[in-house]
């Protein structure tokens, strides 16, 4: 839950999200938070130089949800959650590509027509300084490493779908007293 109040909370410093209704700036946030903080997250456990997800105060795994197989909360944390950070490792991704590629994901969301023309600017914005730096810092290698940095999106919207279908198990396990609004609705669990 903290991470994703964090992402929230990081959301509302740029200037396009006060541009947005209130009705946009909820789609924004509900669309968005779970994939950028998979990828926050994810580079956080990069510069530690970890391949396991590592959360700000040092934790590495939380303890499994009462009742819930084993193996459902292996996979969850060993495959799912691994995802972006192996990616990550693997092209070496650097801190700039990094907070360039949380804002294109960041202004990504396809909300209202007012929104769309406003986060749209955004992205092209964020877009075309990932690409300048990319060929600057790479050269001739620069469209190459550009395209292999948005990749990074399709593992982050696979990861955010599979967390999805993992999350909808662990609520048929939730106790019906227990309300998480904020993570019933980045989760889309109705």
């Amino acid at each position: 839950m903290y991470d994703l109040l964090t992402i929230v909370e990081m959301a509302k410093t740029f200037d396009f999200f006060t541009k947005l209704s209130e009705n946009d700036r909820y789609y924004l946030c509900r669309d968005t938070t779970l994939m950028v903080s998979n990828l926050t997250r994810a580079f956080f456990s990069v510069e530690n130089k970890t391949d396991q997800l590592i959360r700000a105060d040092g934790q590495t795994t939380l303890a499994p949800p009462p009742k819930i197989p084993k193996e459902y909360i292996d996979k969850l944390i060993f495959d799912i959650m691994k995802r972006a950070i192996q990616t990550l490792i693997r092209m070496k991704c650097t801190k700039i590509e990094f907070l360039l590629l949380r804002a294109i994901l960041l202004s990504a969301p396809d909300i209202s027509n007012s929104a769309r023309t406003i986060l749209s600017t955004e992205r092209a914005k964020y877009t075309v300084a990932l690409l300048n730096y990319t060929m600057a810092n790479h050269g001739p290698e620069g469209p190459g490493r550009f395209a292999e940095i948005l990749n990074v999106i399709d593992v982050l919207e696979r990861q955010q779908k599979d967390q999805r279908d993992v999350n909808v198990y662990i609520c048929l396990y939730r106790p019906k007293h227990v309300k998480l609004p904020l993570l019933d609705d980045v989760m889309m669990i109705c």
